[in-house]
């Protein structure tokens, strides 16, 4: 027995059955012998070489020799709908085409079985090749890949020539195309075909070998005006009358991926220098507000990890839950190419889908505006990893006075970075030492360029740090006065 199985990589199988027009949505199931047999063709003619036609035509001659079996699996009926252009002065007149197609699971294939047949091992070897090599049947689009199968496994057919007077029960019929078989043709029966008349009173005869009558097109029947192709009969099979309906199945639920910050790369004619991070992370924070104030409709709703305050007000105090908004330059040509929006804690959908709304910032200085392009949503560790060293990129702000007297200013400066780091939920660092400017390789800053303050609060000193930690940290965060607005921001090293 021979069997070859077609899969459809893409699901879906376009092929109309010949006879009826594509609009009018029928679909050919199962695959016609005749599309089969003449997608070999084809294959051999464009990608085999040509070299042994008497040996290729003996090959189709036995796929044609008896009518084969399917086995067809759960499948559909659906289809597209394009207006097309009429190339008419009047642009709206437009033609409705319908692409009906049969759509199957990716995974599952058509079984197509001849049990009479028994080829060579190297006729095997010859259409094994030319399945290899088949890489659509029906319409373009029908993608497919062919192959071959061992017959030792059984299988279960359901689609099979129609025996008289034996349809059965939940059955119906369906005419399928399939080749004539080569004596069939070789004696002359052309049933079904009328010879045409090219000009007046001459009949155009059939192809007298059989390959050529199995390669004749749409143009050649035609041009020869034929009925229907010289060397194709149709054949009835037995076909299950609900073999497109296909059951529901319950697909897992999805979670919702957890959201704790968004990652965008900024867009502008004049990207905004490093030395204004503060600013711009103020405006974040506004127009984050704005959007979810749009979101919920309630300008009391707007999210305090927004906000940073409570329903009365009030700041939040403790544990740093609401949203750090940090600009970062990651080239290190002092000017902010990134924005980091990330908190602690899991946002909800509207909170999450403010972050996607995000709305562009006003550089008034230059008069040009800084689009925020959403790179990547996710929890703060796939937004910036881990690492055991870090180093200052904008200014540590303490957020106490130093006093005269009561310790050395060294030693108090590295108590209060420690402090701010379990303020902010980080461990100890076991190393701090001190860094006197921003040294990217391609730009210098000194700490005191730096906008070091918000609105209306007054500027206060900025400091630099080498940090080492004895486990990973957050490879970028920030501590210190405004850290939730780009102050005191580190980023990791190694």
């Amino acid at each position: 027995m021979l069997i070859i199985e077609l899969g459809f990589p893409a699901g879906r199988y376009h092929a109309t059955p010949w006879g009826r027009n594509v609009n009018e949505g029928v679909t050919e199931w199962p695959p016609s012998p005749y599309r089969l047999i003449r997608a070999l063709c084809d294959v051999w003619h464009r990608k085999d070489g040509e070299e042994d036609i008497d040996g290729f035509e003996g090959l189709l001659a036995e796929l044609s020799s008896n009518s084969p079996m399917f086995r067809l699996p759960p499948a559909a009926v659906s289809h597209t709908r394009a207006y097309l252009p009429l190339n008419d002065k009047d642009t709206t007149k437009k033609a409705l085409v319908l692409d009906a197609f049969v759509v199957v699971k990716p995974g599952d294939a058509v079984l197509v079985g001849w049990p009479d047949v028994s080829l060579s091992a190297e006729r095997k070897e010859v259409l094994g090749r030319l399945l290899a090599r088949l890489n659509y049947l029906g319409r373009s689009e029908s993608w497919v890949s062919a192959r071959l199968l061992d017959d030792s496994q059984p299988v279960t057919w359901n689609c099979a020539p129609l025996v008289v007077g034996d349809v059965g029960f939940g059955n119906d019929v369906v005419r399928v195309a399939a080749p004539k078989t080569k004596a069939m043709y070789d004696t002359g029966c052309t049933t079904g075909v009328s010879g045409g008349r090219k000009g007046r009173g001459r009949k155009t005869a059939a192809p007298t070998r059989w390959l050529h009558a199995i390669e004749q097109g749409t143009s050649d029947l035609q041009k020869s005006k034929w009925s229907a192709p010289p060397a194709m009969v149709f054949i009835d099979y037995c076909r299950n009358e609900r073999c497109f309906e296909v059951r529901n199945i319950k697909r897992p639920v999805r979670r919702t991926p957890v959201v704790e910050g968004a990652l965008y790369a900024v867009d502008s004619k004049v990207p905004p220098s490093v030395l204004s991070t503060v600013s711009i992370a103020e405006q974040v924070r506004r127009n984050l507000m704005g959007a979810h104030r749009r979101i919920v409709g309630d300008p009391a709703k707007v999210s305090r990890l927004f906000s940073g305050k409570n329903a009365d007000g009030t700041p939040l105090m403790g544990a740093h839950e609401h949203l750090y908004y940090l600009p970062l330059d990651r080239n290190g040509d002092g000017r902010i190419d990134h924005l980091l929006v990330v908190g602690k804690i899991p946002l909800d959908a509207t909170e999450a889908l403010a972050l996607d709304r995000l709305n562009p910032c006003r550089q008034y200085a230059v008069g040009h505006d800084i689009r925020f392009v959403p790179v990547k949503f996710g929890t703060r560790e796939e937004l910036v990893g881990k690492s055991k060293e870090v180093t200052s990129v904008t200014p540590f702000v303490p957020t106490r006075y130093w006093r005269k007297g009561r310790a050395d200013f060294n030693e108090w400066l590295v108590s209060n970075v420690k402090r701010e780091c379990s303020s902010h939920g980080l461990p100890e660092p076991i190393v701090v030492r001190p860094v006197e400017l921003l040294d990217t390789g391609r730009t210098r800053k000194r700490w005191i360029e730096f906008l070091r303050s918000r609105r209306k609060d007054t500027p206060r000193p900025g400091f630099g740090f080498d940090l080492v930690f004895a486990e990973e940290v957050p490879s970028t965060f920030s501590i210190g006065y405004g850290a939730h607005f780009g102050l005191g921001i580190f980023i990791g090293t190694r």
